[in-house]
């Protein structure tokens, strides 16, 4: 009965010294000022974000630039994150993000609920913006921290979030260039009312683009033929009459004399 008394008297006295050294471990890392610590927590939550983010891009974006872009962030965006951690893990009062702000929330669920070509805009679109805002509190915190350690991340990071940011902005330029020419190609016109490969209106232009100046002569009488003379009983052939005849006796045949007569004017 002694011996167990004494065994977990030595247990007891173990767990007090283990939890007190634990405290004093605590107790001896050091605190960062406001600013220092409110850029270490906007970073991590940063930086959970890009990873996010691009998980998502990488199997839901439809090009491949977009792909590739999204697969470089969560390599990128991982390795600062775990370097991060590491360094707020020796300062005491760090809040290290669990979950997305509301912010980056509401933009994850656009993505997860984009589709096809939108996926592709709106990641890139975001990509454009998030990396504005990081590079903007990344070169802040590499001027006003005070922590070496803290303005050593900052230094090194803002150069791969530049980075990040151009990229980013070449991409959506291709997109948006891709989108325009989808508009704008095969939308000429035809005879239907909608446009043909070259521009030009079926039936009415020859293919530069200028009228050929004649119709179909397929109308009905009295109507122009293509080289400009008319057709059809009584009109003009090439601007003569047709056989200059007006009907039975009594009119004029080509000659202009009477059908009645032998073609001399004689009378009987």
């Amino acid at each position: 009965m002694k011996t167990n008394k004494w065994t977990l008297a030595i247990a007891l006295a173990a767990f007090c010294w283990v939890a007190c050294d634990d405290d004093d471990n605590v107790l001896d890392k050091p605190d960062l000022n406001e600013t220092d610590e409110t850029f270490v927590e906007t970073a991590a939550q940063n930086n959970m974000a890009e990873i996010e983010f691009a998980e998502v891009a990488t199997t839901k974006a439809t090009d491949p630039l977009v792909r590739d872009f999204a697969q470089q962030l969560v390599t990128d965006h991982t390795a600062a994150q775990n370097e991060l951690k590491e360094l707020a893990d020796d300062y005491r009062g760090v809040e290290w993000p669990n979950d997305l702000s509301e912010a980056n929330d509401d933009i994850m669920d656009q993505l997860e609920a984009a589709q096809g070509y939108t996926i592709d805009s709106l990641y890139i679109e975001k990509q454009v913006l998030l990396h504005q805002a990081a590079t903007g509190v990344f070169e802040t915190a590499s001027t006003n921290t005070t922590e070496s350690r803290v303005k050593a991340y900052a230094t090194k990071y803002l150069p791969k979030l530049e980075m990040h940011l151009d990229k980013a902005d070449s991409i959506r330029t291709v997109i948006v260039n891709q989108s325009t020419e989808g508009t704008t190609t095969g939308g000429t016109e035809t005879n239907d009312g909608t446009t043909d490969g070259t521009g030009t209106n079926d039936g009415m232009t020859d293919g530069t683009g200028t009228t050929d100046g004649t119709t179909d002569g397929t109308t009905g009488d009295g109507t122009t033929t293509g080289d400009g003379t008319t057709t059809g009983d009584g009109t003009t052939d090439g601007g003569t009459t047709d056989d200059g005849a007006t009907g039975d006796a009594g009119t004029t045949d080509g000659a202009g004399t009477d059908s009645g007569t032998d073609g001399y004017s004689r009378t009987n």
